[in-house]
């Protein structure tokens, strides 16, 4: 395609949005004033697509002015032919009118509203960066409200941490005190215990027979029993015959993880040959029937043998 064929597809472009500007606005012009010319985006669109076209044409139309000065000046450098020339002077002419009336009637037409369509532009980018800008001010608080949120939640665990070590240190400083203050209640109560056994005659039977027990060999522990314990009991046997009411100290015992030692156990007899058989009047005996142990509170020694 020729220069002069694209430059005649661009002008006839040029005349159709020529003609909807001059239906669609001309009207208007005549009737009132500019001011009431509506500035929607449609009509600023037609005028923008006119603008733009007679912008394009109007540099070829230029280059042609340009060969036809250089042709009348030189005719050896003439580019167009004697027909060519009064097709192109034509073209000339035509774009000519058209920006005639563009410049005196369409640009001052459309030129308020192409000022308020800049202006409303500049409106609406000052307003997007002010959003933008109110956005990231927005981000940024929120990361160091962020950051300082959580700064005061690591300070928060770490001084209930603290607090929670202070105070288990202190529960453990008191269970350490009354453990203390127990074994020592408990060691007083033994020194109490073998200063009792000590004091005990040993011209006695049974400081006798447990001395001859203790240098047999054996290892000997003295237990506190009732008439139960003091009348079942068999010298010299690693067991201890407990009643129901005595069993309930081995299963809290169990259950409280104490440990249960089998030792050689007796009663008040301590060490004497006890009389044995006749289990079943014994065990009759020990069930609370005999009210005598109950009402004197101590057991009193009637077999043979007893210390």
């Amino acid at each position: 395609m020729t220069e002069f064929k694209k430059a005649e597809d661009l002008f006839d472009r040029l005349l159709q949005a020529h003609e909807t500007l001059v239906i669609n606005h001309l009207p208007k012009a005549n009737s009132s004033s500019r001011d009431e010319l509506p500035p929607s985006k449609e009509d600023l669109q037609q005028y923008n697509n006119f603008e733009n076209l007679i912008n394009q044409c109007g540099d070829y139309i230029l280059k042609f002015k340009k060969r036809l000065l250089d042709a009348s000046k030189n005719p050896d450098v003439a580019v167009y032919g004697p027909k060519m020339k009064t097709k192109v002077e034509g073209l000339i002419e035509r774009y000519e009118q058209v920006y005639e009336q563009y410049q005196d009637i369409i640009q001052p037409l459309f030129e308020h509203a192409v000022l308020e369509e800049k202006d409303r532009l500049r409106r609406e980018e000052e307003s997007n960066a002010i959003i933008i800008k109110r956005r990231q001010k927005d981000k940024k608080d929120a990361i160091e409200k962020d950051v300082e949120q959580k700064a005061q939640w690591a300070a928060h665990f770490d001084k209930t941490r603290k607090e929670m070590e202070r105070a288990q240190q202190e529960r453990e400083a008191a269970d350490k005190e009354r453990a203390d203050a127990q074994d020592a209640e408990l060691i007083a109560k033994r020194r109490e215990e073998e200063i009792r056994i000590l004091s005990m005659d040993e011209d006695t039977k049974r400081r006798k027979e447990f001395k001859q027990l203790l240098e047999s060999g054996k290892s000997c522990v003295l237990i506190t029993g009732g008439f139960h314990e003091a009348t079942i009991t068999c010298p010299g046997t690693d067991r201890i015959y407990l009643n129901n009411s005595r069993k309930g100290f081995v299963r809290y015992a169990l259950r409280e993880g104490y440990s249960l030692t089998p030792v050689y156990g007796f009663g008040e007899t301590d060490t004497f040959s006890n009389v044995q058989g006749m289990w079943a009047f014994r065990f009759w005996l020990n069930s609370g029937t005999f009210q005598l142990p109950a009402d004197i509170g101590y057991v009193q020694y009637f077999l043979k043998g007893r210390g």
